[in-house]
């Protein structure tokens, strides 16, 4: 099935701790930008490092709001419920009751943290090493493709590079190309869908990064990809994205990837 109109497949709701978008504002913006669908991604994450309580948000109770806003918006919009989860190797079995819980339309997997490690902070990087820290992080970008959990999109690959670069502004992360490839051929290999996140991109602010990772990602053959903007305010809904559609389209890329209860879809560019 072809998408004829974009829409967001990573978006953070007042359901999730750091955002408190309400999902009827969204819809709005949604709507006036010409989306058929809209999907909510809110966050799962144990043992933030950072917080003294879990992430999880209430999906039965979201789910219905979800029936009652599709009722009253039946014509509008169609509106989806997807999560974004952050691996953790102690709780696989959590995340996977949950995500066996809901009938998700989409499933975004992360890298938040790692132990006493928040790859948001600049801290770890300067305590134990910029290079370290990142071996670190794509080691458990992998474990988590090894782990079984099931999953649509790998989400933000970048997340803690944006963050090395406050510590090493010249930084390259091709300098980790080996670790990075062993990633992608893995997930070409389980047919999943990798994602350019607009957030951690405007963050970076190098068009040359994110024209790296698409073109690494290509020629090991992958043609699945999504561009998502991880927004938590309504203002970055969609944000980006002609810029990043264009970047695709010049690395070779001819169609985004979307997911409607758990099928691929897909949106030409």
């Amino acid at each position: 099935m072809e998408i004829k109109t974009l829409h967001d497949q990573h978006v953070h709701t007042l359901y999730s701790v750091d955002s408190e978008a309400l999902i009827e504002d969204y819809l709005d913006v949604a709507i006036k930008k010409g989306c058929s669908y809209f999907v909510m991604t809110d966050h799962l994450d144990y043992d933030l490092p950072s917080y003294d309580f879990d992430w999880i948000a209430d999906y039965q109770k979201q789910k219905e709001e979800i029936a009652l806003l599709n009722k009253k918006y039946q014509g509008k919009i169609n509106i989806l419920q997807g999560i974004e989860f952050g691996y953790k190797r102690n709780r696989i079995k959590d995340i996977k009751e949950v995500i066996s819980s809901v009938n998700f339309d989409v499933i975004n997997m992360s890298i938040h943290d790692y132990a006493d490690i928040d790859f948001y902070f600049k801290d770890a990087f300067e305590r134990l090493g910029v290079n370290s820290v990142i071996s670190m992080y794509l080691d458990l970008y992998y474990e988590a493709l090894c782990s079984g959990i099931d999953f649509d999109v790998l989400s933000h690959i970048d997340y803690a590079y944006k963050t090395a670069l406050q510590v090493q502004p010249d930084l390259k992360f091709s300098v980790h190309e080996a670790k990075l490839k062993v990633i992608f051929e893995k997930l070409i290999s389980m047919n999943k869908t990798f994602e350019i996140n607009t957030k951690v991109q405007e963050t970076i602010n190098n068009k040359e990064h994110a024209r790296y990772l698409l073109s690494l990602y290509y020629s090991l053959g992958g043609r699945d990809i999504t561009i998502s903007s991880d927004s938590h305010t309504i203002d970055r809904y969609l944000s980006s994205f002609d810029e990043y559609k264009l970047l695709a389209k010049q690395v070779g890329f001819d169609h985004l990837c979307y997911f409607i209860q758990r099928k691929k879809h897909y949106y030409k560019i």
